[in-house]
């Protein structure tokens, strides 16, 4: 299973994790939250004016920054971005979405184009929800055990 939330939170105001939360309680172990959202941690002028546009939309761009996008992910174990590359540590996880598993044909034909200040801050993500970890709960005994012990008849 996954859940995907691409280039949709950016555009909704407010506690977004209020919405994502109870997406990744429901996920079994093993499942992928899928996330993209605009960032203010390399806001550029093109990036507010891209932002300045939104304004003028009934919904506009919420910009967060890095640490609130990657809380979205909660403890899931977040997935390299290259294939074969070690798993990265938290706050390291996201990567610009034009980073993200590119196929080499299309990497090698974007590479004489000028960088998008305003791509460069719309990062990407994908979480794995870890298994539960189980703690050994000791066994209710049967209620005549019980009874019989409190006694101390059998």
């Amino acid at each position: 299973m996954a859940v995907l939330f691409v280039s949709v939170l950016h555009f909704i105001p407010g506690d977004v994790n209020a919405i994502v939360e109870p997406f990744r309680a429901a996920m079994s172990p093993g499942s992928a939250l899928v996330l993209s959202h605009a960032t203010s941690g390399t806001a550029t002028s093109q990036t507010e004016e891209v932002q300045r546009l939104y304004q003028r939309t009934p919904t506009p761009l919420q910009l967060r920054d890095l640490a609130e996008v990657q809380a979205l992910f909660g403890d899931f174990a977040m997935v390299a971005p290259q294939p074969g590359a070690a798993p990265r540590p938290a706050g390291a996880a996201l990567v610009p979405v034009s980073h993200w598993r590119p196929d080499p044909e299309d990497h090698l034909a974007v590479e004489g184009l000028p960088a998008s200040p305003f791509l460069a801050s719309f990062l990407a993500g994908v979480g794995i929800k870890r298994a539960a970890v189980m703690t050994e709960q000791p066994r209710p005994e049967p209620a005549g055990q019980q009874a019989s012990r409190r006694t101390g008849r059998r």
